[in-house]
């Protein structure tokens, strides 16, 4: 089993709120693998939840819009860079590690490999 939050939007700050929701967990990397922890994790909420409706924004998302809202297809532009880079590059280049410190410069990689994008 396994426990993630699903957002529910609101009309006022912050608005959203989390409701955690548990569900059956199937390991593994693979695309199909990951789309059944979706198709769980959404049965579960809306057992619990049946007049709710669900949009999952992921790059795994078997919904028409989701792949397009994930923060791997979402650009922000960069001035330092003078281009826009995928949300997740961002993201991932704003982190900062205990005794190495912050990533400085995210050299922009195609989209969907943030993960082993080249930082300076």
């Amino acid at each position: 089993m396994a426990k993630r939050p699903v957002f529910i939007p609101q009309g006022e700050v912050p608005f959203a709120r989390a409701i955690e929701t548990e569900f059956s967990w199937n390991g593994g990397f693979a695309p199909s693998q990951k789309q059944k922890n979706i198709r769980a994790l959404h049965g579960a909420f809306l057992a619990a939840h049946p007049d709710a409706r669900v949009l999952e924004i992921s790059s795994k998302s078997m919904q028409e819009n989701g792949p397009a809202l994930s923060a791997f297809a979402l650009a922000k532009y960069v001035p330092a860079l003078g281009k826009s880079v995928p949300v997740e590059n961002v993201f991932q280049a704003g982190k900062v590690f205990e005794g190495g410190g912050r990533r400085k410069v995210c050299v922009p990689a195609p989209s969907g490999t943030s993960g082993r994008a080249i930082f300076l």
